[in-house]
């Protein structure tokens, strides 16, 4: 059974991330009321990863500005994220489940059934939409990630930044899971301190707080950009990586692999080394099919693009790499794809 708190610990907007799990447990819910309780509530999900503080400061400045939650214009559920990793400033435990992972049961986990009964719980709300902020562990602008093409999504992540990103896969997100019964973000707020991505934020949910619909008129390729994020790039399991060329490593990248994001990777550059020559790239698209050959050529040591593609979210964070993904492949989509 879910217990939702109806009030935010005193002292909240000077909370760190670290001292989150004094005050929570990891996915609790705290329910505020709204001067207008006529409107349908804003769902805020903060700190889904542990070491991602920008959802915390945005909301952290927002029940400032409504008198520490008192004059909120509509009501405002929050989902409190993984507060036992936040503690470590981690992503997540070694050996714990990703808490941006868990919205699609694979197995019969608790933790996976208690997000069941999480979207059980938001979808009986019928929200105006939800919002989920993170940081990224490499360099990229802030933008909107949507799951499901309408033209709602689209006016959504428009009022976050210029830039979005649609995706299906990985299809265990929560804004994957609340896209099935509501409009749906993820913002991408940079690198953790990017006080300018944070701003963004706390303008998104401020102007949210105050809306009463969003917008379904038509936008143009000029309002929005969209990119479509089809493939995942992963470093086998079990392998070692490094940043440096005179690591005893499986695979070595280049220092700034990070800059390429949401630029053109062209054909014949490098991107990295192997001195393994057992092992590769794993590249996998939407419907999981295998796009392992269809990337990148390994000429002696060197990993080379073989097809030009824009990547987002490449890290240089060997852990993340280890834990999730290196990065991933895009394409360009036109507004016109929002229905």
């Amino acid at each position: 059974m879910l217990i939702v708190n109806n009030k935010l610990p005193e002292g909240f907007s000077k909370l760190e991330p670290y001292e989150l799990h004094q005050h929570f447990k990891s996915l609790d819910i705290v329910e505020l009321n709204g001067v207008n309780p006529h409107l349908n509530p804003l769902i805020l999900s903060l700190m889904l990863h542990g070491n991602e503080p920008a959802g915390l400061r945005a909301i952290q400045n927002i029940m400032d500005k409504y008198e520490g939650g008192q004059s909120l214009p509509r009501p405002v559920v929050l989902l409190i994220g993984n507060v036992d990793a936040a503690r470590d400033s981690v992503r997540m435990l070694e050996g714990s489940i990703d808490y941006n992972r868990i919205w699609k049961r694979r197995s019969n986990s608790l933790i996976e059934h208690k997000a069941e009964q999480i979207l059980n719980h938001f979808k009986s709300k019928t929200p105006f939409a939800v919002i989920d902020i993170h940081n990224n562990t490499g360099s990229n602008p802030a933008y909107g990630c949507f799951n499901k093409l309408s033209i709602v999504n689209g006016h959504l992540a428009r009022l976050f930044s210029e830039t979005s990103v649609y995706f299906t896969n990985p299809d265990t997100t929560l804004s994957v899971a609340c896209c099935a019964f509501c409009p749906a973000l993820t913002v991408e707020c940079g690198l953790p301190g990017d006080i300018s991505a944070e701003k963004r934020a706390f303008n998104l949910i401020n102007e949210l707080l105050n809306r009463e619909s969003l917008s379904k008129s038509p936008l143009l390729d000029s309002e929005l950009t969209i990119y479509h994020s089809y493939a995942i790039i992963r470093v086998p399991k079990n392998c070692t990586i490094s940043f440096s060329p005179n690591a005893d490593t499986d695979f070595y990248f280049k220092e700034n692999l990070d800059f390429y994001n949401f630029k053109t990777l062209k054909f014949g550059e490098t991107i990295g080394y192997r001195n393994n020559p057992e092992v590769k790239l794993q590249i996998v698209g939407v419907k999981e099919e295998d796009l392992s050959d269809d990337f990148f050529d390994y000429i002696g040591k060197k990993i080379t693009v073989k097809k030009a593609f824009i990547p987002s979210m490449l890290t240089c964070n060997t852990r993340i790499i280890s834990q999730d993904c290196l990065g991933y492949i895009m394409e360009s989509y036109s507004v016109e794809m929002l229905k």
